[in-house]
This record gives C-alpha cells, structure tokens and sequence, in this order.
C-alpha cells in the first residue's frame, strides 16, 4: 500500500550514483522499502550533471520526462532525442543501452520504473485543470510552483514535489498549474 499525501522533493535523501554524474531522489517505490533488485514500481527525480550511460535494468519498462535543462540521449537503436521540459516523456525498456548528455547546463528528471509482468504504469504530461485519473495509484508531480486542490483541501506545491494517493481519492481534483501525472496499476 502506498501513503497517501505530499512528498516534498527536499526532503527525500539524495544518493549520489556509482558513476558521479549525478544523483537520485527516491519520490515513491512499492513496496515500501524496497531497493533497487526488488521493487515492483519505482518513481525518482534525478539531477545529471554529466555524460554517461543509464544503467541497465532487465525485466523494467522506463519511463523518463525533462523537468528542467535539456537532455541528449543516444539510444542503441540508433535513434538520438533531445528532451526539454515541453518534451513528452519517453518510454523505454531497461535493457536498452542509452547515453545521456546534459546539453548546456544540469537537467532534472523524473523516472519511473516498472517491473514488467508485475505491474503497468504510465507518465504523462497534464494541463491545469481538472484531473481525469485511471490506475490504482495516482502521483502528480508538479513541474512548476502549483496548487493541487484534492476533495476540497489545497495542496502548494513546488517544482519536483510529489502528491500521491489512489486514484479514487482524486474524484474532484484540480491542478492550477501543468505538472505530470504517473500512473500505477498492479497485475
């Protein structure tokens, strides 16, 4: 079961990867807990502050957006992207071999990973404005400062911040501002 309400992006820990060329912010994983071999579903905002491959990870759908900077990426199937913060996101499979440039500047994104045959998940991008949510597990995080107003309480948000809750929970539920909506369904 996942907790509902506000993650700020502050005050998840930021663990710095193997390779120093940036770090990672866990938002949510289920189960609770759970470390990078055995999780069912993962959602991350990471910091790439140089060149390097995205690690491999067998048997996991990916998912990643461009919350700020810019982002190159050279996918093994030979096809090159560049994502900015009006870019869609982009899915992947973990297997995929990919190189990823941060292009003038640091870039924020966010991740989200899903074991396959264990659950689907899906990340797209929302305008401001009511919520139409389906999945078992929402999470909205906020792109920009926002208000997520949830069955009459308001929620400030900032940029990368994180609400997450069922779905059923955002019957009537309004954005002020875009940001990405993640999600989850177990099978």
């Amino acid at each position: 079961m996942i907790a509902n309400g506000l993650v700020r992006r502050g005050d998840c820990p930021k663990i710095a990867w193997k390779n120093g060329g940036g770090t990672t912010r866990t938002i949510a994983v289920s189960p609770p807990g759970a470390g990078l071999e055995n999780f069912i579903w993962r959602l991350s905002i990471a910091e790439i502050t140089r060149p390097g491959c995205f690690s491999y990870f067998a048997g996991i759908e990916r998912t990643i957006a461009v919350i700020e900077g810019e982002l190159g990426m050279d996918i093994a199937t030979a096809r090159t992207l560049r994502l900015d913060p009006a870019s869609a996101p982009f899915a992947f499979n973990g297997e995929t071999n990919v190189l990823a440039a941060p292009i003038n500047g640091p870039v924020t994104d966010l991740n989200l990973m899903v074991r396959r045959g264990a659950c689907t998940g899906e990340m797209r991008r929302v305008p401001s404005g009511p919520l139409f949510v389906g999945g078992a597990i929402a999470i909205i995080v906020a792109q920009e400062h926002s208000e997520l107003t949830v069955n009459d309480g308001a929620v400030k948000m900032n940029p990368g911040d994180a609400y997450r809750c069922r779905s059923a929970d955002f019957r009537k539920a309004t954005l002020s501002h875009g940001a990405f909506l993640v999600e989850l369904t177990p099978t």
